[in-house]
Parts: structure tokens; C-alpha cells; sequence
């Protein structure tokens, strides 16, 4: 994990880093020997199937939250053609997503304007 880190952190520090504003990198790294990894995957997120429990905690300061989906962590793969991150870790390969802050549906934005 941290030769990728390392890794990783030059090549953005010493060039330029190819994606615009309000974007991240979300790596994962899979649990072997740095000699086994098999190199890095550009992929797509994993599709997480939640469980239907939720369970009501406290945090440090006494307020509830409920923590929802946990157990068993199961996934759905679409198939789509490029390898999920999950798929990609399990494969034995450095998994790079590109993420982004917007989390908002656009392409449905019209269609619930229509709806209403």
C-alpha cells in the first residue's frame, strides 16, 4: 500500500493530473505481497447490494445514528466491459476509480420536471 501511495502521489505531484476540478481518485489495493500485484486497473465502482438491517449506534458525543446495510457485503457485477474496482482487487490489480463530488443525477433532472 504504500509503494502505491507513493507511487501514485509522484506521478501526480510531477506532472499534471489529467482530471478537471471536483475530482478524486478512489484507490483500492489488494491484500498481497507487493510482488504478486499484477499492476493498476483504471475501473468503475462496484454495485454494493445492501442488507435490509439497520442498526442504531452512538457516537462519541451520545447522538444516535443508524448504520444501514450491513452485513452480508455482497456485490452485483453489470458487466458493462471495463472491470469494477472490485473485480479488479479481486484479480490481484490496483484498482483506480475517478469519482466526483457531484453526486446529482443530471440526466434525470428533466425527466422528474416532466413527472411533476
Amino acid at each position: 500500500a504504500k509503494q502505491v501511495a507513493r507511487e501514485l502521489t509522484q506521478k501526480i505531484l510531477e506532472g499534471e493530473f489529467p482530471l478537471s476540478g471536483r475530482r478524486l481518485l478512489n484507490v483500492n489495493i489488494p491484500p498481497v505481497e507487493p510482488e504478486e500485484c499484477r499492476g493498476y486497473r483504471i475501473t468503475r465502482a462496484g454495485y454494493r447490494l445492501y442488507g435490509n438491517d439497520a442498526h442504531m449506534h452512538l457516537n462519541p458525543r451520545g447522538e444516535m445514528y443508524y448504520w444501514i446495510g450491513l452485513h452480508p457485503l455482497q456485490w452485483r457485477e453489470s458487466g458493462e466491459g471495463r472491470l469494477s474496482d472490485l473485480e479488479a482487487v479481486d484479480q490481484g490489480f490496483v484498482s483506480i476509480t475517478p469519482v466526483k463530488l457531484d453526486l446529482t443525477a443530471h440526466e434525470d433532472i428533466e425527466i422528474l420536471e416532466r413527472w411533476l
